[in-house]
């Protein structure tokens, strides 16, 4: 398989795969009526009669993660750093739906519980390195001759401002709702990924 084709097969396999687990996101806010989305998490779906859906979108943001690192470092090596952040998320955000959550009205923590949390940890910081990363690409991306990329700029933008609020935004807004903000945008951030990676490859 020559360059080209396995950064377009592993960008589309990138989008694909977060198209899915958006959809199954916006699947169980909807279906779970009894999940209060603002006071609880994301995870907490995987405790729900429809938690096998919570598990293959779990499945879904870690082959996604994956492909994309793996697009991104086999696109040059510009895109090596940030491509080894998103092989990393994608090994994180596995453990963290391989290991299933625990209530969060719980105040004692399961083993379980307590290995997702440390994933889940993880995965947020890496979500973070990855903006600050695609930021830096952005940058020395300008010049003269080279428009802004705003929709990349402002996804990874998103993402940053999504973090400060659901880990110190408690005051403004509840955890269930600044996380699924917080999601938002890095739906948008790994999809402007994708897609630019996939621009690149056709031209």
């Amino acid at each position: 398989m020559d360059r080209q084709s396995l950064v377009l097969g592993a960008a589309m396999l990138a989008v694909g795969a977060n198209l899915f687990w958006s959809l199954a996101f916006a699947y169980l806010h909807l279906a779970e009526r009894g999940m209060d989305p603002a006071r609880r998490y994301l995870s907490e779906y995987v405790l729900t009669d429809s938690g096998w859906l919570m598990y293959a979108a779990f499945a879904a943001m870690a082959l996604g993660g994956i492909a994309l690192g793996v697009a991104l470092i086999a696109s040059g090596w510009q895109g090596v750093p940030l491509g080894l952040v998103f092989l990393a998320y994608g090994a994180a955000i596995g453990i963290a739906g391989w290991y299933p959550t625990d209530p969060s009205t719980n105040t004692v923590l399961s083993r379980t519980g307590e290995l997702h949390n440390l994933a889940a940890y993880y995965v947020y910081r890496l979500l973070v390195v990855s903006a600050f990363a695609g930021l830096a690409m952005g940058v020395l991306r300008m010049g003269p001759r080279v428009s802004i990329d705003w929709l990349w700029i402002g996804s990874a933008l998103w993402v940053l401002a999504g973090f400060v609020v659901t880990n110190y935004g408690w005051q403004i807004a509840s955890g269930g709702t600044t996380q699924r903000l917080f999601f938002a945008g890095v739906c948008a951030w790994l999809t402007v990924v994708g897609v630019r990676l996939l621009q690149s490859m056709s031209r």
